[in-house]
């Protein structure tokens, strides 16, 4: 009789256990971070079974508790993985997506089970939330390596879209999570399947400010002087902290290159701008694709050929790598395009308006 008791005792503990389990995941896949505390504090043999990394199957696109935890920003719960449980962030669901992925993935963008999440009350307060979430992500510390180093959570991780967090952060318009990414070196010139960079997923959620922001930076990566303009204003102030360039430092570097690279290719200013966007804000990979092919390189880039200036002004000849002088002219004529008379070209003309000065 006593066997049949331990029997059943166990076989009703089994049972609770499975209950349980189930409820901690239905709890971690609704959200609901309350809950699921409440369940695992009371529950020592769940605490003790309980295996962040270990996915929950086919059913659930091989997530997680760690993505689940990450997906909802439930800080309270993903600390305790992390740091209590041995959670690994590198794990990753069949999308290829690691918890930084779904963390950065943010509150309105459709979730892997297909349910679409309304949009929140109190989007700053979440964005705060996912950031406290991120830190700790980016705080953590794996397996130790070869090199005395350790594992750390993959900050350009890509998903089977390519999509880095960087992305999913941007698209999502989540600023605080956007500037620790870059802080901690995510890429901003990292493309995914629709070659389109952390950038051009703000600006095509209309993330407007975001997408600037994200733009300027990748110039400054760019740009050697941007240091120095750092530098400088760090020197200046030594009492307050320095947070990066103000807007109207980052426009004047940017007006600087836009001049200078409409100088050297002898190009409108707006014809220059559009080229620089195209390549990323790097001149010297504008300057290769010109190179070879100065008219496939504008067609990608959505402008007009400019017109070849004429001989003896021909700065295109000058430029940082050897190369023919172009003798054919665009055929299609550019309303930027100049007349010259066989005339003009004897007398002297304004740097500015290319109009001869009588």
């Amino acid at each position: 009789g006593k066997e049949k008791s331990a029997t059943a005792y166990q076989k009703k503990t089994k049972e609770n256990m499975g209950n349980t389990t189930t409820k901690f995941r239905k709890a971690l896949i609704n959200g609901d971070e309350n809950l699921a505390c409440q369940i695992y504090e009371n529950n020592p043999q769940l605490k003790e079974s309980l295996d962040p990394n270990t996915s929950y199957g086919e059913p659930y696109q091989h997530n997680t508790p760690l993505h689940y935890a990450a997906r909802h920003g439930m800080n309270r719960i993903l600390g305790t993985f992390l740091f209590g449980r041995d959670g690994n962030p590198n794990k990753r669901n069949v999308h290829n997506e690691t918890s930084m992925h779904l963390l950065c993935m943010g509150p309105q963008i459709m979730i892997s089970e297909g349910a679409l999440h309304p949009r929140l009350a109190r989007p700053a307060e979440d964005d705060f939330r996912r950031a406290d979430c991120l830190q700790m992500i980016l705080r953590w510390k794996g397996a130790k390596l070869d090199q005395g180093e350790y594992e750390r959570a993959a900050i350009d991780a890509v998903d089977n879209k390519k999509n880095t967090p960087l992305h999913y952060a941007a698209a999502s318009g989540m600023k605080t999570c956007v500037e620790l990414l870059v802080k901690h070196g995510g890429d901003l010139f990292a493309e995914n399947e629709n070659k389109d960079t952390p950038c051009d997923c703000a600006e095509k959620q209309h993330h407007k400010d975001l997408a600037l922001n994200l733009e300027s930076q990748m110039v400054f990566s760019r740009d050697p002087e941007a240091e120095e303009i750092e530098a400088e204003y760090a020197a200046l102030d030594k009492r307050e902290p320095y947070e990066g360039l103000r807007p109207q430092d980052l426009r004047r570097l940017k007006d600087m290159l836009i001049v200078e690279t409409a100088d050297m290719l002898q190009a409108p200013l707006f014809t220059a701008e559009a080229l620089l966007r195209a390549h990323d804000w790097d001149r010297e990979k504008l300057l290769e694709a010109w190179m070879s092919n100065p008219e496939n390189c504008c067609q990608r880039s959505g402008v007009q050929m400019p017109t070849p200036p004429p001989s003896g002004y021909n700065a295109w000849d000058t430029l940082p790598s050897p190369r023919t002088p172009r003798t054919t002219r665009s055929s299609v004529t550019s309303p930027d395009e100049i007349s010259l008379s066989p005339g003009d070209l004897d007398t002297s003309l304004c740097d500015i308006c290319m109009c001869s000065i009588s």
